[in-house]
């Protein structure tokens, strides 16, 4: 019997396909003899699902149904059955009570040490750290606010911003020395001993301090103010030593750390200083007026602007990411779509729609930050100082005094800036921006703690690719 069965075993293989009832038959993964090369020739997907869950921004829920389905195919049964695993979550959060809220402290040398160990040190031997601090609001409905610190290196320009901490409260911290308490005796400590790194020496300096106005003015622990065209600039000397002191509301904790309170938290931001603030409110009065009809755009102006916007599309540079929208959406435009206008479209369009001098007006302020907006031009950097002045002084006498806002006045110190910082693309906060976007997408409920909300956090943060934030999206 056996060597009958052996001798015709290919026909009674096919013998007996012919006439089993397929209703009753049942496979087994134990009588396969190639049960062994199947799971040996699966490919390892595990690491494929945390990157797509992460690049997609896929729900917990969503991600745990996911593994739930694939699991039941036999050969990934290794897959783990709760996103919480493949994400690799951290089990425990620690925060701290502050004030109205709570304080997450990531920590920067845990992010510095993560960040260099996968670089090659031979070429870094020092490090520059340029830091962000800025209020998010996460609900309109809500009070609860978040107040990061973000952490970028200037000489590793492609790789993207950190969290070093996350405040979570009603408002913005209520002391500012409280809210730094950690940051300011780490960061010293990293000043004086620098990171040693396998066998690298690694020193480490601060660049500078990157925020808008507000946040800016919490740090320093100042108010907000700003005197006329030829008053005597600040330094870090009158400054420290409380030389004006209406400018100051209390002694922040940063004093302590080897900086220019003046020179190293630059006013220079694009974002908030000239597209969400000089560009966006110049073109707010001449399509709302308010009290100044002399450069009110009449409707037919706002026709044809809109409809000259919209025909630049068919011109747009591959660097502009977005699409040139006209004004009936302006109160929705973004940081970048400012820009646009500020640094494209504007010198075309507002050409023959502008009155003259508010035209040349225009053209100061597009000319000054040409010039700051590339090392190339460093050269003409005196013409731009002068260029930037004119724009304020002829800018009081078309719209007014009474228009004269911080943003307005703070563009007399943008030459400054470039001289100590380089050109304004390395102050800009869009990388930063980006990064509080997604840090907000991964919030979820309003009620929420400051523990689950870094939980969330870094569950979706994890291996996200430097390629997300190389573009302007804002």
């Amino acid at each position: 019997m056996e060597q009958e069965q052996t001798r015709g075993n290919q026909f009674v293989y096919f013998d007996f396909s012919d006439q089993v009832d397929n209703d009753n038959f049942s496979y087994s993964s134990d009588e396969s003899v190639s049960s062994e090369d199947d799971f040996e020739s699966t490919p390892d997907i595990y690491e494929d699902i945390h990157i797509w869950a992460v690049e997609y921004n896929i729900k917990h829920c969503a991600l745990t149904k996911l593994l739930h389905i694939l699991r039941k195919v036999p050969v990934l049964h290794y897959l783990p059955m709760d996103a919480r695993t493949i994400l690799e979550t951290p089990r425990h959060v620690n925060v701290s009570p502050m004030g109205s809220g709570e304080m997450w402290y990531n920590g920067l040398k845990p992010v510095l040490y993560k960040l260099l160990g996968q670089q090659n040190l031979d070429e870094i031997p020092k490090i520059s750290l340029k830091f962000h601090v800025d209020g998010l609001q996460i609900f309109k409905s809500s009070k609860v606010d978040l107040w990061p610190i973000l952490c970028a290196i200037e000489e590793l320009p492609n790789i993207p911003p950190q969290v070093i901490a996350i405040y979570c409260g009603n408002g913005k911290p209520s002391n500012v020395s409280e809210y730094l308490k950690e940051f300011v005796p780490e960061i010293q400590d990293l000043l004086t001993n620098g990171l040693e790194i396998d066998m690298y020496h690694i020193k480490v300096a601060i660049k500078c301090f990157l925020c808008d106005l507000p946040a800016r003015a919490f740090l320093k622990g100042n108010r907000m103010s700003f005197p006329n065209l030829n008053a005597q600039k600040r330094t870090n000397e009158s400054f420290r030593q409380r030389k004006n002191i209406s400018h100051h509301r209390e002694s922040s904790v940063i004093e302590r750390l080897p900086v220019d309170m003046v020179k190293d938290f630059p006013i220079s931001d694009d974002l908030h200083l000239l597209h969400q603030g000089v560009m966006k409110r110049m073109c707010s009065l001449w399509i709302a007026g308010r009290n100044n009809y002399y450069t009110k755009w009449s409707a037919n102006d706002v026709k044809k602007v809109s409809e000259e916007l919209v025909k630049l599309n068919l011109y747009k540079p591959k660097e502009l990411h977005r699409q040139i929208r006209d004004l009936s959406d302006i109160s929705r435009w973004k940081g970048t779509e400012w820009r646009t206008l500020l640094m494209y479209t504007g010198v075309v369009v507002l050409r023959n729609i502008l009155r003259p001098d508010v035209y040349y007006n225009f053209l100061l302020l597009f000319c000054g930050v040409t010039i700051c907006e590339t090392s190339y031009y460093k050269f003409l950097l005196p013409v731009a100082d002068s260029m930037l002045k004119e724009f304020v002084k002829t800018y009081i006498e078309i719209y007014g005094s009474d228009e004269i806002v911080m943003n307005i006045h703070s563009t007399i110190h943008i030459v400054d800036d470039v001289q100590n910082h380089g050109p304004l693309a390395s102050m800009s906060t869009y990388i930063f921006e980006n990064l509080l976007k997604d840090v907000k997408q991964c919030i979820f409920e309003i009620e929420i703690s400051v523990q689950m909300n870094c939980l969330f956090y870094q569950l979706d943060s994890h291996d996200r690719r430097p390629s997300d934030y190389q573009h302007l999206s804002l």
